[in-house]
Order: structure tokens, then C-alpha cells, then sequence
């Protein structure tokens, strides 16, 4: 089945916002993303990002704009005034994982004006600071209680990639170590309430995400 057109919005029966269902708009590059946020009109937004990758790598031109960088300009532009970079479970659970993690924030940390460097809240929770916006790196199960609605936004290669690497080939599992359901249930309990869904799919265009390259290309 082919992925539905970018851009291509719906509203769904249900959501987390008790006020109104929510707009889910699906991409098949998550760049496009930025675009979507912008025209929106959205500013002072706080984002939960469920991802293997944490697609904010330091740009100054958003004529450059990727796959790997486009929460960047949403930094810059004031769209977005806090990250939670949800990672699959697996990364805190082994050694490989958390150091994948840590190398990758460091990085960005570091290439990032003004930044704080990474600041440690838990043994399940990594923070650094961005243009003086809190990035936290967590699971599910820890996320802090947010009181706001949030913007969420999925690539759906969390489902099938159970922790972050650093520096090789994305390693896949044979079949999602997270179901859609699952994924939506651990939201549930999270607290999340959110009025806007963006959902990457990232199956056509010649990119397939089991060939993404793990560090700077990303």
C-alpha cells in the first residue's frame, strides 16, 4: 500500500484532547514537518518527539533543511519552546544504547550557540539545553507530567527500531517492538494531551529507513 500523500490531513474519531479531536496530518519526509508547524501559526510550543532519531542537528539556512535537522529551525523560529525526544525503551536498558544516546546529545549540544551542555535528570531522563530550550531525552515511562497540550509528532521507525545507535546502520526488529496501539495506550498514561499530530512514514521518494545512515547524516 502506498503511503498517503504529504501533507494529507484527517481527523480521527478520537484523541487526546477532550475538547476537540485533534488534526493528524501525515508526511512521508519529516522535514516537511517545519513547513506544516509554521504555516499553522504555531509559536511557544512544547513537542513531544517519538523518534529513533532526534532530527535536530544544528543549521543556520533552512534552505538546508533534512530530515536530520528540521527541529532546528522550529527552535529558531520560536515555534517550539521545549522537546521531550522520546526513544524506544531498549536504549536505556542496554550499555550500547544509553552511550548511543549520550554521544548524539553531546553532539548536538555542542554544535548548538549558547548551548548548556548535557545535564543529567535521571536514570530514564538526559537534558541539554538548546538555544536556551530544554531537550529532554526519555522514555515513556518517564515522562515528566506535562500540564499543556502538546504538539506530538511520530516516525513511525520507532515502532520497528528498539533503541538509538550511534555511528552504524539502524538495527531493525522482524516485527514492531511497539504496536500502534501499545504506542497510544503508553501515551495515554502518560498524560499526553495533544490538539496536533504530524505522522512520517518515510517509505517512498528513494528513502527507505532501514538504509539511514546513525550520526552526522542523521
Amino acid at each position: 500500500m502506498p503511503a498517503p500523500n504529504a501533507g494529507k490531513s484527517r481527523e480521527p474519531s478520537g484523541g487526546g484532547s477532550p475538547e476537540a479531536a485533534p488534526k493528524v496530518v501525515l508526511v512521508e519526509n519529516h522535514d516537511q514537518v517545519f513547513g506544516i508547524w509554521r504555516d499553522a501559526g504555531f509559536a511557544n510550543r512544547t513537542v513531544v518527539h517519538v523518534d529513533a532519531h532526534h532530527d535536530m542537528w544544528w543549521i543556520r539556512d533552512t534552505g538546508r533543511l533534512t530530515i536530520a535537522s528540521f527541529l532546528c529551525p522550529a527552535l529558531q523560529a520560536g515555534i517550539v519552546k521545549e522537546i521531550f525526544w522520546v526513544v524506544p525503551d531498549e536504549t536505556w536498558s542496554s550499555h550500547r544504547g544509553r552511550r548511543a544516546l549520550l554521544r548524539h546529545l553531546a553532539e548536538v549540544a555542542e554544535s548548538y550557540p549558547e548551548n548548556a551542555g548535557p545535564v543529567f535528570a535521571g536514570p530514564e531522563r538526559v537534558a541539554i539545553t538548546a538555544l536556551g530550550r530544554r531537550v529532554t531525552a526519555c522514555s515513556f515511562a518517564a515522562l515528566p507530567p506535562i500540564e499543556e497540550t502538546v504538539l506530538l509528532d511520530l516516525d513511525t521507525d520507532y515502532l520497528v527500531i528498539p533503541s538509538v545507535s550511534y555511528g552504524g546502520f539502524d538495527e531493525h526488529s522482524a516485527t514492531p517492538w511497539c504496536w500502534p496501539g501499545e504506542l497510544v495506550r503508553r501515551a495515554g498514561v502518560a498524560g499526553l494531551r495533544w490538539d496536533f499530530v504530524t505522522i512520517c512514514y518515510s517509505v517512498q521518494g528513494g528513502y527507505r529507513s532501514e538504509e539511514r545512515r546513525v550520526g552526522k547524516e542523521c
